[in-house]
């Protein structure tokens, strides 16, 4: 038995990735065109689903703060975009185990975001930073508004069901634009606190090609927010995808018990090495 490759597919952090991956799955069903993004190129921290359903826009953000906590934002090119969502999330999220109550939690946020902006996403357009994106533009002309919403991802487990599918606390409008990059369109997310947008690493090599000088002062002129430094060499790999090759069946102890005793799991821990939490079992399948 493969003990690393054990480890590394039932590791709680693979949490979030579950959820996407069931997402982008569906979507493959549907021929939505998407691709499974890691954003920071580190731990896996920040991961983004970006689809093109009837050739809009649509980006999911997830940032992980912990196992168990992180923050989602959806922008989309229209509220109509997120109709695709509404469908697979919704459909999703009472199919998964509620003994898989991360994977389960975050699912239930992104259906209650995108149902929201279906029904109000156009009242989100009055409060779009119109003069950042003029800024943006002096270097990505084809920028475009996307307005979306975010929350903050927590289990289910510490929810009613009525809340976590309404998540009446905690979401906020989002806004961002869509900037080109080598290998498709992206979201660049508004951050209000410092005024301006946030590029995905991808996106980065354009200030290059613009030539303008990356001091502070230069990127606040262009409303850009965030770390630039990274992501601007010729590397081509410069936007990393994960696929369900990176997420093999889980063929942890707990599996192969079948019929487990969720009181006696605590038994077999030792050869997961401690990777999942057991109580509640969430080892995304």
């Amino acid at each position: 038995m493969d003990t690393a490759r054990i480890n590394d597919v039932t590791d709680s952090r693979q949490r979030y990735e579950r959820a996407l991956l069931l997402i982008a799955a569906e979507l493959d069903a549907r021929g939505v065109p998407h691709r499974l993004l890691v954003d920071d190129h580190r731990g896996g921290d920040q991961l983004a689903l970006v689809a093109e359903p009837s050739g809009e826009l649509l980006e999911l953000v997830l940032h992980r703060h912990g196992p168990e906590r992180g923050t989602a934002w959806l922008l989309v090119d229209s509220p109509a975009a997120a109709q695709v969502l509404v469908d697979v999330t919704d459909s999703l999220a009472r199919r998964v185990s509620r003994l898989s109550t991360v994977q389960r939690g975050c699912l239930l946020a992104v259906a209650s975001l995108a149902r929201n902006l279906v029904m109000d996403g156009a009242g989100l357009l009055r409060g779009y930073p119109h003069a950042g994106i003029s800024s943006l533009r002096q270097v990505f002309g084809s920028a475009r508004p996307l307005v979306g919403l975010r929350a903050e991802l927590r289990p289910a487990s510490v929810l009613q069901d009525s809340t976590a599918r309404e998540l009446a606390c905690g979401r906020a409008s989002a806004y961002g634009a869509v900037v080109p990059t080598p290998h498709g369109p992206r979201a660049a997310r508004w951050l209000p606190a410092e005024g301006g947008f946030s590029l995905p690493p991808a996106a980065r090599r354009e200030l290059r090609a613009h030539g303008s000088l990356l001091d502070r002062a230069s990127l606040a002129s262009l409303a850009i927010a965030g770390p630039v430094t990274f992501g601007l060499s010729d590397d081509p790999d410069d936007e990393r995808a994960f696929d369900l090759e990176d997420a093999a069946e889980c063929s942890c102890d707990l599996v192969e018990l079948g019929g487990f005793d969720l009181a006696s799991c605590f038994d077999v821990i030792p050869d997961c090495a401690g990777g999942i939490d057991c109580v509640p079992f969430d080892c995304g399948l």
